[in-house]
């Protein structure tokens, strides 16, 4: 499933009324066609369930000059195929819209102390500032399972694989501050997700959202 179709799902299950979806060409030169046909439908808000290496920084711009700006009655609301490129935070159009992802920012890590606050201070430390992305700090996660996996087995790639979903890394050692492992599906065992307002040419945390 993907995102747009399971953030289209959602919507519905909560009662929002999802009134079109369309799939953009990233070989497109604009989209004022397609935001056009949204306009006569009244839209409150814009959902781009993609990417911004598929032409996404030409879709935020049309929006706006369709739409209006995110400030406006129609909101813009990207997932995390828009956060953490530096060209999409420094755009105008771009200012005011929500970008969420699965995870916490540098920041939320920091306020809450321990393992996660001191990754991040001693990135900071030596690289002169915070990661850029907040993925980075969920890449070193995912080495340190699997820095964790290989300890725990005999030295072979099968036993690695099987360790893999066995090992949890500890609150007090992991990055992400909270104690993690990967379940039968591959998927984190810490569910976080983040909504974030891009103001200012920063993407601001504004709340977590919970995932079931």
């Amino acid at each position: 499933m993907g995102v747009a179709t399971a953030f289209a799902n959602e919507a519905k299950n909560v009662g929002i009324e999802v009134v079109a979806e369309a799939a953009w060409d990233a070989k497109q030169p604009n989209y004022t066609a397609l935001f056009e046909g949204f306009k006569a439908l009244n839209p409150d808000c814009v959902y781009l369930g993609g990417l911004d290496d598929n032409n996404g920084e030409q879709l935020i711009r049309d929006k706006v000059a369709v739409l209006g700006p995110n400030t406006g009655t129609v909101k813009l609301i990207a997932p995390d195929g828009f956060t953490g490129y530096p060209t999409v935070v420094k755009m105008a159009e771009a200012q005011e819209m929500y970008i969420t992802f699965a995870g916490l920012p540098a920041s939320e890590l920091v306020k809450a102390g321990g393992a996660g606050a001191k990754f991040v201070t001693d990135f900071k430390a030596k690289f002169g500032h915070d990661p850029v992305s907040a993925y980075t700090i969920y890449g070193a996660a995912a080495a340190q399972l699997i820095m964790t996996a290989i300890a725990a087995s005999d030295g072979t790639r099968k036993s690695v694989m099987e360790q893999a979903f066995k090992v949890k890394v500890p609150a007090d050692k992991s990055v992400i501050g909270k104690e993690f492992g990967i379940d039968a599906n591959g998927d984190v065992t810490v569910r976080d997700l983040s909504i974030q307002l891009l103001t200012g040419n920063v993407e601001t945390f504004l709340k977590a959202w919970p995932v079931s």
